[in-house]
């Protein structure tokens, strides 16, 4: 989901969008991680996984947001006995520097996604 947007208009970006963090205190350390590259560790409530979608322009510009999520068991209507599923949850929340978005490029959901985000930081 994280790299959707940019694959709508043919970009991406040559980086993973999370690694675990906290086992040994290393970057990028697993057993679990989101990216492009296998990790052999499977998710697990509790976990902590850094959430860092970002783009870059060599030469021009780059943007990327950086937040901490953990891994929590939720219901849903399709959880059935025994089966758990497992939601992100915001760890912690950087807000956006909103003096560098030019809000006419986005759209109204957009608009409203970064504004529900700032709310949040702000509570």
């Amino acid at each position: 989901m994280a790299r959707a947007h940019l694959w709508n208009v043919g970009l991406d970006y040559g980086h993973g969008t999370g690694h675990g963090v906290g086992h040994f205190l290393n970057v990028h350390e697993g057993p679990h991680g989101i990216g492009l590259r296998p990790m052999p560790g499977k998710l697990k409530a509790g976990a902590i996984v850094s959430n860092e979608p970002g783009y870059y322009e060599e030469g021009s510009f780059g943007i990327r947001i950086e937040n901490l999520m953990y891994y929590a068991e939720v219901d849903t209507k399709y959880s059935t006995a025994g089966v758990k599923f497992l939601s992100l949850k915001y760890l912690t929340m950087v807000p956006i520097q909103k003096s560098l978005v030019d809000v006419s490029l986005l759209t109204d959901s957009e608009l409203e996604w970064l504004n529900t985000y700032h709310a949040t930081v702000l509570s």
